[in-house]
Protein backbone atom coordinates (compact mmCIF):
# COMPACT_ATOMS: atom_id res chain seq x y z
CA UNK A 1 0.00 0.00 0.00
CA UNK A 2 1.17 3.23 -0.12
CA UNK A 3 1.06 6.16 2.82
CA UNK A 4 -1.61 7.57 1.72
CA UNK A 5 -3.27 4.21 1.30
CA UNK A 6 -2.31 3.00 4.41
CA UNK A 7 -3.81 5.79 6.36
CA UNK A 8 -7.17 4.42 4.96
CA UNK A 9 -6.47 0.88 5.84
CA UNK A 10 -4.52 0.48 9.02
CA UNK A 11 -4.69 -3.23 9.03
CA UNK A 12 -3.03 -3.29 5.53
CA UNK A 13 -3.42 -5.13 2.40
CA UNK A 14 -5.65 -7.91 3.98
CA UNK A 15 -8.06 -5.67 4.53
CA UNK A 16 -8.02 -4.12 0.98
CA UNK A 17 -8.43 -7.72 -0.27
CA UNK A 18 -11.35 -8.73 1.71
CA UNK A 19 -13.46 -5.42 0.17
CA UNK A 20 -12.42 -6.47 -3.41
CA UNK A 21 -14.96 -9.70 -3.93
CA UNK A 22 -12.70 -10.36 -7.13
CA UNK A 23 -9.00 -9.46 -5.55
CA UNK A 24 -7.33 -6.28 -6.56
CA UNK A 25 -6.73 -5.83 -9.91
CA UNK A 26 -3.75 -5.94 -12.39
CA UNK A 27 -3.16 -3.14 -15.24
CA UNK A 28 -4.30 -5.44 -18.15
CA UNK A 29 -7.71 -5.70 -16.02
CA UNK A 30 -7.97 -1.83 -16.98
CA UNK A 31 -6.71 -1.78 -19.82
CA UNK A 32 -8.52 -4.50 -21.60
CA UNK A 33 -12.12 -2.32 -21.51
CA UNK A 34 -9.84 0.39 -22.46
CA UNK A 35 -8.93 -1.15 -25.60
CA UNK A 36 -12.13 -2.30 -26.49
CA UNK A 37 -13.59 1.02 -26.22
CA UNK A 38 -11.13 2.36 -28.70
CA UNK A 39 -11.71 -0.19 -30.99
CA UNK A 40 -13.80 -0.42 -34.05
CA UNK A 41 -16.25 -3.02 -31.84
CA UNK A 42 -17.52 -0.69 -29.52
CA UNK A 43 -18.90 1.38 -32.29
CA UNK A 44 -22.20 1.32 -30.81
CA UNK A 45 -21.34 2.00 -27.56
CA UNK A 46 -22.08 5.38 -26.07
CA UNK A 47 -23.26 7.38 -23.15
CA UNK A 48 -22.06 4.34 -20.87
CA UNK A 49 -20.18 4.27 -17.36
CA UNK A 50 -18.09 1.45 -16.26
CA UNK A 51 -17.10 0.42 -13.07
CA UNK A 52 -13.58 -1.60 -12.61
CA UNK A 53 -13.03 -2.24 -9.17
CA UNK A 54 -13.47 -5.70 -8.61
CA UNK A 55 -16.89 -5.60 -7.07
CA UNK A 56 -15.93 -3.28 -4.58
CA UNK A 57 -19.01 -1.17 -5.43
CA UNK A 58 -21.88 -4.06 -4.97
Amino acid sequence: LTDTMANFYPNGIEAVIKKHPLGIGTVEDISNLTMFLLSDKSKWVSGSNYVIDGGYSI
